[in-house]
């Protein structure tokens, strides 16, 4: 129970959340979903250093191989949004119940 759900309890005023049941549920998979995306633009904004002077390392080779650094970090960066998106829907699927 939040300060807002003590407060209103303290006046007597019936809580939304017991009113609406799913209330709860659904905020938090809002918050969820809110986080998974701010997280989400975050790691695929750092896509932008390839055209930044913070990133001219990129543009180099990777060891003696014809891979640069920004094919690498593309590569990277694909992986973990997978894994992010498996596990937020792992997450949303938890809640669920099911």
């Amino acid at each position: 129970m939040d300060s807002s759900e003590k407060a209103l309890d303290a006046m007597g005023v019936e809580h939304r959340s017991t009113i609406y049941p799913g209330l709860r549920l659904a905020r938090r998979r809002t918050g969820i979903a809110f986080a998974f995306t701010t997280v989400h633009l975050i790691i695929f904004s750092s896509f932008i250093l390839n055209w930044t002077g913070f990133g001219a390392a990129l543009s180099r080779p990777v060891g003696v191989g014809p891979m640069t650094g920004s094919l690498l970090l593309f590569i990277t960066l694909i992986l973990t949004l997978v894994f992010l998106e498996v596990l937020f829907l792992l997450a949303s699927h938890k809640g669920r119940g099911t």
